[in-house]
């Protein structure tokens, strides 16, 4: 699989990993690599749980810019970026 957003500039480059939203294959020039807690939701005689791990996610950078104007600014500071190492590293 290639990466979608390289293909639309007429470049072929394998992709690394697959947008969580749209399904397009990404390569890491192109990928936004988020780490976060994976959180429950509380509720009536529920306590809320939070990972003790972060867990990873992978957007295309088109998916990840509409996901900030919809997330609350709260939600936002929960996740940091990942750098993609380089292949070969």
């Amino acid at each position: 699989m290639n990466c979608l957003d390289c293909h639309t500039r007429r470049v072929d480059r394998v992709a690394l990993a697959i947008c969580r939203r749209c399904g397009a294959g990404v390569c890491a020039e192109h990928a936004d690599v988020l780490e976060h807690h994976l959180e429950t939701v509380g509720g009536f005689l529920v306590i809320p749980q939070r990972s003790e791990h972060r867990a990873r996610q992978v957007l295309c950078l088109a998916c990840h810019e509409a996901e900030q104007e919809l997330v609350p600014p709260r939600h936002t500071r929960r996740t940091r970026r990942v750098p993609i190492a380089p292949v070969g590293t």
